[in-house]
């Protein structure tokens, strides 16, 4: 099998692109500090990230040895290359398989199976789709229709995503019940207190009345006991 490779290191986009977005964040920050918002740096790096993906596919260069060359695969019984893989991690909101979104490879086998699924032997190349824990067994042409409609979808996707922005400007999250039985807490706490600052002047309030109330008592019906406890409190007995 004769296989062109790119002469020279093999680019690795998904380095390059993970490194993309801090670097334009940083660039703004340093050039345009007052003009510096992150959806401004947000959309500069979306920009050049498709620009940079677009390049790279149209180039040729795309795919390196490894990702080109079938090696034989003595378990499974086939000859396989090393599949291209997404940068993003499965994103099924259940149950994620430890293995990227998207992954592709080509894969010759000696038999397939027809449409009543019964097993022909020969040899058959396919390209072998794998989407979260499923794969898809397609040919070459039918891999190609795939792709191209897989762009078609990226388009509709970032059209999808502008609208997504402008309904997410009024999301909001509530308090967890966690937070809130925190917050009852607090506020049962404030009002404690605040009752006990109540009670405290109450009670001095209280205590004051009744020490007029005694003086009263006593310069009346004991004089000489009145005098005598005005002197102690002069003397701060």
């Amino acid at each position: 099998m004769s296989n062109t490779v790119p002469t020279g290191p093999a680019f690795d986009l998904s380095k390059t692109t993970d490194s993309i977005p801090d670097a334009v964040r940083a660039a703004l920050l340093k050039t345009l500090p007052e003009q510096y918002t992150p959806q401004l740096a947000a959309d500069i790096a979306n920009a050049v990230l498709a620009q940079l993906t677009a390049e790279q596919s149209s180039s040729g260069t795309a795919l390196t040895e490894a990702q080109l060359t079938l090696v034989r695969d003595d378990a499974g019984g086939w000859d396989a290359t090393t599949p291209i893989e997404t940068a993003t991690r499965d994103i099924d909101a259940d149950m994620p398989v430890d293995g990227p979104f998207l992954a592709a490879q080509i894969v010759v086998t000696g038999w397939s199976y027809d449409e009543n699924r019964r097993q022909v032997d020969g040899r058959f190349t396919r390209v072998w789709l794998h989407y979260g824990a499923s794969t898809g067994e397609l040919t070459p042409a039918k891999a190609r229709q795939v792709a191209a409609e897989i762009r078609d979808f990226a388009n509709r996707l970032e059209a999808l995503c502008d609208r997504a922005d402008e309904v997410a400007a009024d999301d909001y999250e509530k308090p967890s019940l966690q937070e809130m039985c925190r917050g009852d807490y607090e506020a049962a706490e404030e009002r404690r207190r605040l009752q006990d600052r109540r009670d405290d002047a109450n009670l001095g309030a209280y205590r004051a009345a009744a020490n007029d109330d005694a003086d009263r008592f006593f310069r009346r019906h004991f004089p000489k006991v009145a005098a005598f406890l005005a002197d102690e409190r002069e003397a701060g007995q």
